[in-house]
């Protein structure tokens, strides 16, 4: 696995996230194989001993996805105790999908925070600029990421100028429409 460019692997464990089983195993395999790369994992955390089962992966930032909770309580605990995770901001279309205090609560949301629309991914709709906006309008310390839809190196530098500082990328990666982008990175990053 060639990571590249990428400062750290954001995974979705879907089965875990539907509550259709988990992939521990996989997951483990990926944080042995990449031990120096941090893992940013989303598998539908609800309870700390959630969290504290993906910890025990490796190297890794649990994502707590605020599809998965019905309430604040676990973002309390989490930054209460000082626990690193990234809080991923759940949108489907203009629905907002968790407790929705958590939009407002700003001083819940840890340094790493994802504009998430899901309608969005694996859609090359582009991201959603208005979200990054808001948030980043929110939240202008925090790192706000462009999440579902990036087609282009056009989009992510719309996605920063709209105030993200990063994009989780997917499909984009898969159908090459980014290797030119990541090719002239890499070739800068070795040249420096």
């Amino acid at each position: 696995l060639d990571v590249g460019c990428f400062e750290a692997l954001y995974i979705a464990d879907l089965d875990a996230i539907l509550k259709r089983g988990d992939n521990l195993v996989s997951l483990r395999a990926i944080a042995q194989a990449q031990p120096a790369t941090p893992l940013w994992i989303d598998a539908g955390v609800q309870s700390i001993s959630d969290c504290e089962r993906l910890l025990e992966v490796g190297t890794v930032s649990v994502v707590v996805g605020s599809e998965s909770l019905s309430d604040v309580r676990l973002i309390d605990r989490l930054v209460r105790d000082g626990v690193d995770f990234v809080l991923s901001l759940d949108f489907r279309g203009d629905e907002f999908l968790g407790p929705i205090e958590l939009l407002d609560r700003t001083d819940l949301w840890p340094a790493n925070v994802l504009a998430m629309n899901l309608a969005r991914v694996g859609s090359a709709m582009g991201p959603d600029l208005s979200l990054i906006r808001m948030f980043h309008e929110r939240a202008p310390s925090n790192c706000i990421f462009a999440c579902g839809g990036v087609r282009s190196e056009a989009d992510l530098q719309a996605a920063a100028r709209s105030g993200a500082c990063g994009a989780l990328l997917a499909t984009s990666v898969h159908d090459g429409s980014l290797a030119g982008y990541f090719s002239s990175l890499h070739e800068a990053r070795t040249t420096n």
